[in-house]
This record gives structure tokens, C-alpha cells and sequence, in this order.
């Protein structure tokens, strides 16, 4: 019996063992196929990262129909030695070219490809490093139709000598020629950390280089007009990737540059041909830090081009806490304040929210959403793609990654910091970075966002991948990859599980082309990614069974497409119509008046009391109401608060109550009858009972303040309402936090009006089971026509006060930031909107693993010490690195001396016994919620993700519905910047909340929403007040 189970027990081993693989969406095939390249580095002391700290960038890969035979080729840069290119001879079949186009120069980069003579036969542009010991120059391939190409780059006038790294062919001026901007880096000179008015400079070496074609299709001639044109071209400039798109849909390309290190990326609109206008600082409110990889494309199907730019942030543990991460808050403002943008050390998913009209012409505004999306951390990752790989209609996302040794490893820096690498060989030097092979991504597209799935779709390749292109290579309407590997052998993906695409074969031609007439443009652009170019083809599924295309020779033809096929089209075969006018299709948000007047924020910051704060507990303000035919706007402490006539634009400003930072204002109706206005003063930088925090009173606009009390509170909202039911208005006052103790429970403040006009100051008990208050709000929730008091509160709940005092909670735990009570599907019942953080900050957690904050004295010294938790590939760690919990507690110094010694270590095992008997702050959703009614109390709906992209601080009913405006500047800098919410207005019906976009367009920090008899004013934290004046 015994030997029968052990026989069973065997069979079913090998019946597991033997059980058929579950088909992936990609297969490797580059070895039967014929493809052997490989890019090998020669690494010694005289050529190394040291040197030059380019070295471990790879090289490109270019995807063309070289010799016309209509199936599309490869061609792959080596960085040292010869290039190779691999004719495609279909079925999978490729074999060497001739090396008539192998290079020459001693250190090459990024490949292009342009059909410059417009003969139909791809040429090619080889951008080349002339630095250190290597010589060289940027070479120019003339494909001569036989297989054979000859180098050109002098008879162009294009042989630039410098720190080359890709080139981008496209047609700037729509007369059907291409012209030429050539993207070169830096080096790190003296003089590449100024201040950013040095971006005027011009470098010989390091700076771009924008040539205007004054040829023709067929003759090209390039003059030089980068200074004329407004292009940049400083030692400032780290130029890293390109990507030309009509981003404003005005029928111009634009170009987008992703620039390394300090300096912002640069987007140059086109004036029609005419020059750039560099809109950087207008279309985004962040960039990544170390931009790498850029694509652009219709990520969420609107019809408006996104962009994704990539960075070097870890998702993996340990390799995350090892990692060079987002600089203290005080250095980041710093380097704000010399004229560059916000950036943070992480991907970024700029989503395209219509464009706003300024300087002349269509600006496009985007929102940052990659965190939001889960794919903000890739680790150290080159190039992207967005395509739908798989077919289904959703754009999807491959990154290849990966680096030979990590130079930003944390134990490496503090290495070279020691001066232990000093008068040593390069070689141990370079030694000391750990090794940074890392697998590629991939993400599938959904309707609800991105799902990673690199395993399932075979593109888990663990190495160092750099360059990558998309093309059909089996003309099959599936979309290939194929990647350049350093120090390995490129790999080559066939698309095996796809839905088949409709796809159109220029011929080798650079076109535009439409879907019909008066149509937005399009054009066969392939440079993107990195270093690299795509195919040319495109999937038009979208398009019908028509194409209009618009050739080089200047004529425009219509063709009809075979749906799912293949469709070659050539110049002649189609039917000439009337297409070639420049059509503009750009979508211009309504506008905002920008007021005389606003707020101006001091220069203190709660993180330097508390560095480890997700959010800050300042720049809450300004306050803002209408009182008395007026507009009161706060003021930070130090500034004068003000009252603006919006009929004259008149002001007025009360320098007597400059000492106070007002977060909040309130009109009440006092027990005498008349109406006054409270304003309330909070700020993290003194005791919550100092006099510079006391709350006031205004009866008139023309008439001093009063102080309310005695003593002060830390503000951050005020609520009236009759408490204690005498039939007078009373006041609540939430406090945001205790005075150097973040996370105590603040004690809060009421006063109780009297039938004389004036209050007295009480404590109910109920005050004592609330926590840190974001905002209040007075509302009749049950309908029994007594209001109740609604409140937000930081790591915890909405909870509601009645009449009795009893405190209900109505929400689960959140980082609630705004309360807002409304009838939204106006069925007699109100609902309560509740604005939090939102989820667009890249910390993962969830009901079931939230993230927590422990608050304890860890080192008996008398100060609390704050230790975040939460959950990454399915073990609790730190929140925070090894430098961080040194702030808080040096003794764990000597049990991590080095950051690999901390990493990876989970935090129970971390702290063990030092936590024992303290309770966390928990927190499994930080969004914006709708509480809805229902017989069985308060049901929370999370919100679409269009609310969710930013802190939600504002809200207001209209016509259209829920008017939501937030963002928030005041994040820990490992999240970055929340400024990039445009606003949102959300419905709630038998379908659910439902969000869609508001007429205007609005970014930056707005706290509070006034409405007025000469329109809605929206008050923006450290900024100009604006006003919307048309219907909601």
C-alpha cells in the first residue's frame, strides 16, 4: 500500500511538472531569428563612469524598411565599435547588412532615422560623444536604395563635435521638408549649478542645436537658427530624450526635451513655424528630477496628447531605501527660488487637461497622475512606450531598466563623501557601486488605470535594457519589440497573443496624415523613447476605413483601409483631394480674471519643526469671505490682511492684524441681530495659545478687529451653528495640531453667543473625542431642522456633533482634508463630500494594509519620535530610510552603519519591543469620498480618479453640480508637489459620483471658494486671487 501511495505521489509530481505553460503575450525569439548583436562595454581605468558619468547609458535601436522590401529592419547602436544592421527577410528571418553605416566615432549614443531626400528609402542619423578620450562627430547615413548607405553629415553641414545624444528629424514649419533638432547632455562643468538665467549661455559642446531646412523634400539644406528660433542651448541643458507632437493641437509639431539633474524639461510651442516659445513653467507644475525616457501619446482616450517621463525611483524594498531619494523641503524650495520648477525623482504621467490661452496662443496644462496610476517607480528605467500592445483599446506601458552599477546607491555616496575613493584608481572606485540589474515593466491598460504585468506578457528580462523600438515585423498588425541590452545580447519580442490592429505602411516616407478633411493632423514621427526610433507605421483603428495622407511632393490622397490588415499606401495610388491647410483644433479652456490682489505665504515651513510630516501642518490660508460688500482675503503672519472692493478693485489693508496667519473666516449672526464676520489664525510656528494666534472679530469693514478670547487657537476652521440650542449662533473652532506635538489631540475651542451680541467661551465635553480638525461645517443632516457640526479630521474620521453632543463618526479613517454638505441628487436628503489627500501620492496601502504613524519616545530624551509604517511587496517596512530615523532617534546610528544594513529589514524586527503599549494612527484610504444616507447609516463612496489626483480644500454647489478645487504644496517632498489639479466637478446619481471637467482651468494650491455678486473668487495659497464671472 505504502509503495502504490509513493507511485501516485510520483505520478502527480510529474503530472505538475509537466503541465503546458501559460502562453505569454510576447515570446523571445531573437536567437532563431538571426540576431547575435550584442553591446559590450570596455570598461577600465581609462574609460569608465567615473569619467564620464554617461558611460552606463546604453546605445539605441532604430526600426526601418531599409531596402524596401516591405518588411521593417533593424538597426542597433554599439557604444564602442561597429554598429550592425539586420535586414528583414519576413517569417522571422534576419540577416547582416553590409557596414557601410557601422560609425565611426570612438563613442556612440542614439539613432534616428529620416527619409531626408524623399526618395522613399530611410536614412539614418548616428549621434556620437566627443569627450575624454573618445573623438568623433554626429554622422548622417544616405541610404542609397541598394543596402548600401554613404555618411553625409559634412555635405549638411550637421557634423556637430560634443556630447551628442539623439536627434530628432521633423517638420516644423509644414512645408514638407524635415528639419533638425539635435539634442545634446552635460557634463557636470563648474558652472552647470547656476541659477537658471544661465540658460541664455551658449555651450559649443554641451547646448542643443535647432536646424531650420530651407531646402526642399528632395534637396535639404540646414541653417542654424537656434538662437533665433528660441532654443536653448547652455551647459544647463542635461538633454536626455526628445518627442516632437502637436500638443496643442493647433496643427504645429511642439517639442518636448527631457532634461537630468536640476534644469526643468523644456516644452517649446510652436508659432507656426516661426520660432518656440518655451512653456515649461506654464504647462506643468512638476517635472521628474533625473528625466530619462519620454514618450507622448493619448494615454486615457480624450483625443489629447499625454506625456510620460521616466526617472529612477525604486519599487522594490530594498533597493528603494538604498536609493538617492527626493531632497529635504528647504533645499527643494531653494532651488525653486533660482527659476526652476518643482521636480521630483519619479516617473510621471502628464496628462493633458486642454489648454489655456496666453502668450498669444494655445497653452496646453497638464496633470501629473503616475502615482495615481501605480507606476510613478520603475527603478532606474531608460525608455518607454506607450502603445496598446495587446490590442484591446487601451494604451499600454513598456520600460526597459536597469544600470551596470548604481551611482546613486546611498552607501556609495557616503563612500565618496569619506574621501576614502581620493588619490585611488578609478577601478575601485567605480567597484564600490552596487550592481543595478533590474527587470523591465510592463503595464497593461485598463478602463481603471494600469495593471503591471510584465511576467504575464514574457517582458520580464532581468539586465540592463536601454535603447527599445515598436514595430510589426511580420506585417501581421501585431506590434514587436526589440531592445538593446548592455553587456548582452539584444532581444528580439514577437507578438504572439495581440489583437490584430489596422495599421497603414507610409513606404519610408515622412507624411502627415488625418483621419478626413479638416481632421487634426497626425505625423509618422518614430523618435522617442530613448536613443532610439520606431517604426513609422501606424495603428489607425481608430480612423475608419479612410486616410487622408499628405506626401513630401505636396499633394494630399485619400485611400481606402482594409480594416484589421495591412494597408501599404505609396504616392500616386491614392485620390488627390484638398488637404494641406494647417487645421487648428486646439481646445482653450473658459478664463480666469486674475485679480489686483491675493495671498502671499511666509517663509516658514512645519517641516523644519517636524521633518517627518506626509503633510505640512502650515499653509492652510488664506481665509476669504464676502462681508459687508467686501472681500476679505488673509493674510500669513507678517503680511497685511486686506478688504478689495471687486466692483472698483480698491483696497484696503489692515496692517494692525498683521501678526496673524488667517486660515479660515465665518459670517455669523450675532444676538443683537447684526452680522459680523470671524476669522480664525493657525500656524505651526508658535504655541496654540499665543497671542499672535487669536482668533477676531469684524462687525464692519471699515472698523479694527476685535479679539475673540483671550487666548489663541491653532486654527484651521471655523463653524457656526446654534450648539446648545438658545436660538443664538455659536462658534466652533477646530485646531489643527498641537504646537510641537503632531499627532496629540488638540483641545479646540467654542463660544456660545449671547442675546447682548457678544459670546462666552466654553468646553463641552464631546471636544475631547475629536482629533486633529482640517475643516467644520454646519449642516441639518437628519432633516429634523437642526443644524449639526460636521468635521474633518487628519488620520481619522468625518464625524458629525448634534444638538445632544453626541459624536458619531460617519466615514472610515482618511487624511481628510475639506467637508462640504449638499444635496446632489436633490431627492431631499443631503450628501457629504469629503476631500482628502487624495491618492496621488505613491504610498501603497489599503484597508487591509494600511499605512500607520507610531508615536513614541524611542531614546528617553523627551521629544516624540515618529515612525511611519506601511506595506510593500507584502511585509511591513519603514516608511522612511536610514537617514531619516536617525533624525529622530541617533542611537539607532550604530545598529545601521550602512543603508544595505537597514534596508530590507522589516519593521517589527526593526523596532521590536520599543513599540510595545503604543497605539498607531491607521489610515487605509487617503482619497476624496461621498458619504451617502441610507436606513442603515452613512455609506462611504470612494470617488472617480479624476478627484483623486489631488487634496480636494475647496467645494461649491452649482448648477453643474460640486465644484472641487484643491492642490497642496505643503507634502513631503518624497511625495512631491500636489499642484497640478486642474479642478473637477462631480454628480452623484442612480450611477454613482460621476466627475468631469471644469470650464476652467486651475492648478496650484486653492484654498478657499468665494462666492460673490460679481462672481466666483477662487483664493489660491501664496498666489493671485482669481475670478470667474459666467454661469456654473
Amino acid at each position: 500500500m505504502l509503495k502504490k501511495a509513493h507511485i501516485a505521489l510520483f505520478l502527480a509530481l510529474c503530472a505538475c511538472t509537466s503541465a503546458p505553460k501559460e502562453p505569454t503575450l510576447f515570446e523571445e525569439v531573437s536567437e532563431a531569428a538571426g540576431i547575435d548583436f550584442a553591446n559590450v562595454l570596455e570598461e577600465n581605468d581609462q574609460q569608465n563612469i567615473v569619467d564620464y558619468l554617461y558611460f552606463y547609458n546604453g546605445a539605441g535601436v532604430a526600426v526601418a524598411d531599409f531596402d524596401g522590401n516591405g518588411f521593417e529592419d533593424i538597426y542597433f547602436v554599439r557604444n564602442q565599435g561597429a554598429n550592425a544592421l539586420y535586414f528583414n527577410q519576413g517569417n522571422w528571418n534576419f540577416t547582416k547588412g553590409d557596414l557601410s553605416a557601422a560609425g565611426s566615432a570612438d563613442f556612440q549614443t542614439g539613432v534616428s532615422v529620416v527619409d531626408i531626400n524623399a526618395d522613399g528609402f530611410p536614412d539614418l542619423h548616428v549621434s556620437a560623444v566627443n569627450y575624454h578620450i573618445w573623438n568623433g562627430h554626429n554622422e548622417f547615413y544616405l541610404n542609397q536604395g541598394d543596402g548600401t548607405f554613404t555618411e553625409i553629415s559634412k555635405d549638411l553641414g550637421i557634423d556637430l563635435a560634443g556630447y551628442g545624444q539623439q536627434a530628432l528629424f521633423f517638420d516644423c514649419d509644414n512645408d514638407g521638408d524635415q528639419d533638425l533638432y539635435v539634442l545634446r547632455h552635460s557634463v557636470h562643468p563648474s558652472g552647470a549649478y547656476n541659477k537658471a538665467t544661465q540658460r541664455g549661455t551658449t555651450d559649443e559642446k554641451a547646448g542643443d542645436r535647432f536646424f531650420l531646412n530651407t531646402g526642399s523634400p528632395e534637396a535639404p539644406v540646414f541653417e542654424d537658427k537656434t538662437e533665433e528660433f528660441g532654443v536653448l542651448s547652455s551647459q544647463l541643458g542635461y538633454g536626455l530624450a526628445i518627442v516632437a507632437e502637436d500638443f496643442n493641437s493647433d496643427g504645429y509639431l511642439d517639442v518636448f526635451v527631457a532634461n537630468d539633474f536640476h534644469e526643468n524639461d523644456y516644452l517649446y510651442l510652436n508659432r507656426a513655424g516661426e520660432g518656440f516659445e518655451l512653456a515649461t513653467d506654464e504647462s506643468f507644475q512638476t517635472n521628474s528630477k533625473f528625466t530619462m525616457g519620454v514618450d507622448a501619446g493619448d494615454l486615457n482616450g480624450d483625443g489629447l496628447t499625454d506625456l510620460f517621463t521616466l526617472d529612477m525611483k525604486p519599487w522594490d524594498e530594498v533597493e528603494r531605501k538604498n536609493a538617492l531619494g527626493a531632497e529635504p523641503f528647504h533645499i527643494h524650495k531653494y532651488k525653486r527660488s533660482q527659476g526652476y520648477v518643482e521636480q521630483f525623482p519619479k516617473n510621471s504621467a502628464h496628462l493633458q487637461r486642454g489648454s489655456v490661452a496666453s502668450k498669444g496662443m494655445a497653452l496646453p496644462v497638464f496633470e501629473d497622475v503616475a502615482p495615481l496610476l501605480g507606476v510613478e517607480s520603475t527603478d532606474w528605467s531608460w525608455g518607454v512606450l506607450l502603445e496598446d500592445f495587446d490590442g484591446d483599446g487601451y494604451k499600454d506601458l513598456y520600460v526597459t531598466n536597469g544600470i551596470k552599477r548604481r551611482p546613486n546607491d546611498l552607501d556609495y555616496i557616503q563612500f565618496l563623501s569619506s574621501g576614502e575613493g581620493v588619490a585611488k584608481s578609478d577601478e575601485s572606485i567605480y567597484s564600490q557601486m552596487p550592481p543595478g540589474l533590474v527587470s523591465n515593466r510592463a503595464y497593461r491598460g485598463t478602463s481603471k488605470g494600469m495593471v503591471e504585468t510584465s511576467a504575464k506578457w514574457g517582458l520580464d528580462f532581468k539586465g540592463t535594457s536601454n535603447g527599445s523600438a515598436v514595430a510589426d515585423f511580420d506585417n501581421d498588425g501585431k506590434l514587436d519589440l526589440v531592445i538593446n541590452n548592455l553587456d548582452d545580447r539584444a532581444h528580439l519580442y514577437r507578438n504572439i497573443l495581440a489583437t490584430a490592429a489596422t495599421t497603414v505602411d507610409f513606404g519610408g516616407y515622412n507624411v502627415r496624415y488625418r483621419k478626413r478633411l479638416g481632421a487634426k493632423s497626425h505625423w509618422n514621427l518614430g523618435t522617442r523613447s530613448w536613443l532610439s526610433h520606431s517604426s513609422t507605421r501606424k495603428n489607425v483603428d481608430d480612423f475608419g476605413g479612410g486616410i487622408i495622407v499628405e506626401w513630401p511632393n505636396g499633394t494630399a490622397e485619400a485611400y481606402t483601409l482594409l480594416p484589421g490588415e495591412h494597408n501599404p499606401l505609396r504616392p500616386g495610388e491614392g485620390m488627390i483631394v484638398d488637404g494641406l491647410e494647417t487645421v487648428n483644433k486646439s481646445r482653450v479652456a473658459a478664463a480666469l480674471d486674475t485679480l489686483p490682489f491675493g495671498h502671499k505665504e511666509d517663509a516658514y515651513t512645519s517641516f523644519v519643526e517636524t521633518p517627518l510630516l506626509i503633510q505640512g501642518t502650515d499653509e492652510l490660508g488664506p481665509a476669504g469671505a464676502y462681508f459687508d460688500g467686501k472681500l476679505f482675503v488673509g493674510a500669513s503672519t507678517g503680511k497685511a490682511p486686506l478688504w478689495a472692493d471687486l466692483q472698483t478693485m480698491d483696497t484696503t489693508l489692515l496692517w494692525g492684524d498683521r501678526a496673524h496667519e488667517d486660515v479660515d473666516a465665518a459670517l455669523i449672526t450675532l444676538g443683537t441681530g447684526q452680522t459680523a464676520l470671524v476669522v480664525v489664525t493657525g500656524s505651526s510656528q508658535m504655541p496654540n495659545n499665543s497671542t499672535r494666534q487669536q482668533d477676531r472679530i469684524y462687525f464692519h469693514s471699515d472698523k479694527p478687529s476685535v479679539s475673540l478670547g483671550e487666548e489663541g487657537t491653532n486654527a484651521s476652521c471655523v463653524a457656526v451653528l446654534d450648539l446648545n440650542g438658545d436660538g443664538n449662533d455659536d462658534i466652533f473652532i477646530g485646531e489643527r495640531s498641537v504646537w510641537n506635538d503632531y499627532g496629540a489631540a488638540p483641545s479646540h475651542a467654542v463660544y456660545y453667543g449671547t442675546n447682548d451680541g457678544w459670546f462666552e467661551k466654553g468646553q463641552p465635553s464631546w471636544t475631547a473625542e475629536l482629533g486633529m480638525i482640517t475643516d467644520a461645517t454646519a449642516a441639518d443632516l437628519d432633516g429634523d431642522g437642526t443644524d449639526e457640526l460636521i468635521i474633518a479630521e487628519d488620520w481619522g474620521k468625518i464625524k458629525s456633533i448634534d444638538g445632544n453632543g453626541r459624536v458619531q463618526s460617519l466615514s472610515e479613517n482618511g487624511w481628510w482634508r475639506s467637508v462640504y454638505v449638499a444635496d446632489l441628487d436633490h431627492d431631499g436628503t443631503v450628501e457629504i463630500f469629503a476631500g482628502g489627500v487624495g491618492q496621488n501620492h505613491g504610498i501603497s496601502l489599503s484597508p487591509e494594509e494600511p499605512v500607520e504613524l507610531w508615536i513614541t519616545d524611542l531614546d528617553g530624551n523627551g521629544n516624540r519620535d515618529f515612525l511611519y509604517s506601511y506595506v510593500n511587496q507584502g511585509e511591513r517596512y519603514p516608511l522612511f530610510g536610514r537617514d531619516e530615523l536617525i533624525k529622530e532617534s541617533v542611537k539607532y546610528r550604530k545598529d545601521y552603519l550602512k543603508n544595505r544594513t537597514f534596508s530590507g529589514v522589516p519593521f517589527k524586527k526593526m523596532f521590536g519591543d520599543a513599540l510595545a503599549g503604543v497605539e498607531p494612527l491607521s489610515v487605509g484610504f487617503t482619497g476624496s469620498a461621498l458619504l451617502v444616507s441610507s436606513d442603515s447609516g452613512w455609506v462611504q463612496l470612494n470617488l472617480p480618479s479624476a478627484a483623486q489626483q489631488a487634496p480636494i480644500n475647496a467645494a461649491i454647489a452649482t448648477e453643474r453640480g460640486l465644484l472641487l478645487c484643491g492642490g497642496a504644496d505643503n507634502m513631503h517632498t518624497s511625495i512631491g508637489t500636489q499642484e497640478s489639479f486642474c479642478g473637477t466637478f462631480l454628480t452623484y446619481g442612480s450611477s454613482g459620483p460621476l466627475c468631469s471637467d471644469a470650464p476652467f482651468i486651475l492648478r496650484g494650491s486653492t484654498a478657499k471658494l468665494v462666492s460673490t455678486p460679481h462672481g466666483l473668487v477662487l483664493l489660491q495659497n501664496d498666489d493671485a486671487a482669481l475670478l470667474y464671472t459666467d454661469d456654473l
